[in-house]
């Protein structure tokens, strides 16, 4: 996604063929596994917003359930994993050189991410506000573009401008979910206010210990909301890599010891999800308990996963991987215009129609999103290093 990956992607050296064992050490082991895990979690994030028709506006269609499948599969139950990994990731490589608390060193990484996520989250989200303007104006005249500024002022277009139902507490408490008006920046949002507050988590860990962990942890289970205005899931893994980081705990070789375990359990709960959550007749998502529990034993499967995938020597293209915030900022611009083509392509007639419609609505969202910033890249790179946070 955005500053989670200020590395360049390191050839993996001395693979001998047949062989599963590579000659890296665990540290940059690590760092591959973030590095691989960037584009494959950004597909799901593209899928997580992708428009597809209504399981229950369309359930008079033959053999609807292999859709209905299909659709909790992969962008309710796997797309679970996507963005609570990225604020592990941004977690982990915030508390670089954090062990022992330095305030010029703290305040020096917030003055780089100004850079890096300040300045993209402010340029998208105008963007996006221009967008909606214009949308308005011609399709509803330039009156309903002057009723839209009036009925939202700056903080609610940069903070909460959308508003939605988040999971039930176990205390039967339900949070209120906002994001910006680029919708998919709630996540930049939340993961600079949690480097804000890093320094009471520097000593929520240096005091309370392995314990200060447990206490996100159950709040973000029983989703009870630590800290108003943002979610537990940027508070917890943003956390738990910071926690990661401060104990030389190397999760990545962790998962890959125990892969079998992991990998078990991780299928278990992710059968447990798929058949426990879905949508209502609004179209509304419907979480369920078991989702935290498969969030974090699929955090885990995909490390493993990365692992084994590099000790195969499998590598992600570096067009792929570089693009992969230009595609998390931009894909949600573009949802109306994929849908639309699909849609006027394939209509809804039987249940293949609507498969093809939810795929490839994907596919061209992520295609068009990599043409765009290889264009950007070739031919404005100043302005692709402005967008993307100058990477």
């Amino acid at each position: 996604m955005v500053e989670i990956f200020p590395f360049t992607s390191r050839k993996l050296k001395n693979m001998s063929s047949g062989n599963e064992r590579i000659q890296m050490n665990p540290r940059e082991l690590q760092y591959e596994v973030f590095n691989w895990l960037r584009f494959p979690l950004m597909v799901l994030v593209v899928f997580i917003h992708v428009k597809a028709p209504s399981v229950m506006l369309n359930s008079s269609l033959e053999g609807i359930g292999v859709y209905d499948v299909l659709r909790r599969t992969i962008s309710i139950a796997l797309a679970q994993v996507a963005v609570p990994m990225f604020f592990f990731i941004s977690g982990y490589l915030f508390f670089n050189r954090l062990h022992d608390w330095k305030w010029s060193v703290y305040l020096d990484k917030l003055k780089k991410r100004c850079k890096t996520l300040l300045v993209p989250f402010l340029l998208w989200n105008t963007i996006a506000i221009l967008t909606v303007l214009l949308a308005l104006m011609r399709h509803e005249g330039f009156q309903a573009a002057k009723d839209y500024i009036l009925n939202h002022d700056l903080w609610s277009l940069y903070w909460c401008s959308h508003e939605w139902a988040g999971p039930p507490s176990w205390f039967g408490v339900t949070q209120v979910m906002m994001s910006p008006c680029l919708q998919p920046l709630w996540f930049l949002r939340d993961l600079m206010v949690v480097m804000v507050l890093s320094p009471l988590l520097w000593c929520l860990f240096r005091y309370l210990r392995v314990w200060g962990l447990l206490l996100l942890l159950f709040c973000y289970v029983s989703a009870v909301p630590l800290v108003l205005g943002i979610t537990m899931t940027s508070l917890f893994f943003f956390g738990a890599g910071a926690y990661m980081n401060l104990n030389q705990i190397n999760l990545p070789q962790l998962a890959w010891r125990y892969r079998y375990v992991v990998w078990f359990v991780a299928i278990v709960l992710l059968v447990a999800t798929i058949m426990t959550v879905g949508f209502d007749a609004q179209d509304n998502l419907k979480i369920s308990w078991v989702c935290p529990f498969f969030t974090l034993a699929g955090s885990m499967a995909a490390m493993a996963l990365a692992v084994w995938a590099l000790k195969k020597g499998h590598r992600i293209p570096a067009l792929l991987s570089n693009s992969s915030f230009f595609i998390f900022v931009a894909h949600a611009l573009l949802l109306e215009f994929s849908y639309g083509i699909f849609k006027a392509l394939l209509g809804s007639g039987n249940v293949l129609m609507l498969i093809l419609r939810y795929l490839l609505a994907a596919f061209l969202l992520i295609a068009l999103c990599v043409m765009a910033y290889w264009l950007l890249r070739k031919f404005a790179p100043r302005l692709c290093g402005i967008l993307t946070g100058r990477r």
